[in-house]
């Protein structure tokens, strides 16, 4: 009888030690209030505006039923590259969203090579981050500082 008994407290305390590691990461966080604190955050970041799911086909080649959510901020002036979003795509989706913001990176890319240089450079140094599910995107003069906020949004 002891011996179940000691068991079964050392089965709760492995089960416990196991869901606390990952609580951070499975974290839901607001995916309008971290893009909107990246967007505030970083200098120099031109005329952000916002895009709704009516207009997100313009942008990328994602089916919006692939996404639980997301929230796009880009440019509104055609000569800066700037973007930040995040993404939540439904399970099985990941690959598919990361597919997309590759292919969008790799057409602006190639549209500000002879347009802007420098916004070309800014496309090449993207940063794609993955944590709890989300997609960052972050086309910023400052992607370090794009995902600091990120990251802390799952603390």
């Amino acid at each position: 009888m002891m011996k179940k008994l000691i068991l079964g407290v050392l089965m709760l305390v492995m089960l416990f030690s196991f869901t606390a590691c990952g609580g951070e990461e499975n974290k839901e966080i607001d995916i309008s209030a971290v893009t909107a604190e990246i967007v505030e955050s970083i200098e120099d970041l031109s005329s952000m505006a916002e895009v709704g799911a009516d207009r997100l086909s313009d942008f990328y080649n994602i089916d919006t039923d692939a996404l639980e959510g997301f929230s796009l901020y880009i440019c509104g002036s055609g000569g800066y590259a700037d973007e930040v979003a995040i993404f939540n795509p439904v399970d099985g989706e990941e690959g598919n969203v990361k597919a997309a913001i590759e292919e969008r990176i790799a057409k602006r890319t190639s549209d500000f090579e002879d347009y802007v240089p420098e916004e070309a450079d800014k496309l090449r140094a993207y940063t794609m981050t993955e944590k709890g599910g989300y997609i960052l995107l972050a086309v910023t003069p400052d992607n370090e500082t794009a995902e600091a906020v990120f990251e802390d949004a799952f603390k």
